[in-house]
């Protein structure tokens, strides 16, 4: 057991030995090449349904946007071991930042869904199924019948129940 105490401050419980280490390792691991080849992947595909659909200030921070949640998603998945878990408090709310664009006073109801539907494409294509499938339900509580959201729906709720 190490002597150095678990808490680095009397005041805030959030600096700790876990805190600490689990960013020194995200920090490592986003310098990874193979890392920064997934992030520019990953900003490929959200510049795909964003371009036309955020103002030109959020468009100016697209890149800070994209390294924001892709290091968010880094230090989640290195603190993901089963054998060792420990504690981590992300600050950064890195996927909600097309969600404030979505809900931009400016953004019209059909913009809104159009970004909302491509959101839900974007997720289902990188296999997160779940998030797909409560995007699209979200969708087709505000929109009704939007494009082929039921069908959507219904594909997905059949893969997510194994069927």
């Amino acid at each position: 057991m190490s002597a150095e105490p678990y808490f680095l401050s009397a005041r805030n419980p959030v600096a700790n030995v876990d805190q600490r280490d689990l960013e020194r390792l995200a920090i490592r691991l986003f310098a990874r090449p193979d890392v920064n080849l997934a992030r520019q992947r990953a900003a490929a595909m959200w510049r795909r349904v964003s371009d036309r659909l955020m103002p030109p200030d959020q468009m100016a921070r697209f890149e800070d946007h994209v390294s924001d949640y892709c290091f968010k998603s880094v230090l989640v998945a290195a603190a993901t071991d089963a054998n060792s878990p420990r504690v981590l408090r992300v600050y950064s709310q890195g996927a909600e930042w097309l969600g404030h664009a979505v809900d931009a006073p400016a953004t019209s109801a059909q913009e809104r869904f159009e970004t909302l539907f491509k959101l839900a494409e974007l997720l289902e294509l990188s296999g997160e199924r779940e998030g797909a499938l409560a995007l699209f339900l979200e969708l087709q509580v505000d929109a009704g019948e939007f494009r082929d959201v039921t069908r959507r729906i219904s594909r997905l709720s059949r893969t997510e129940g194994g069927g």
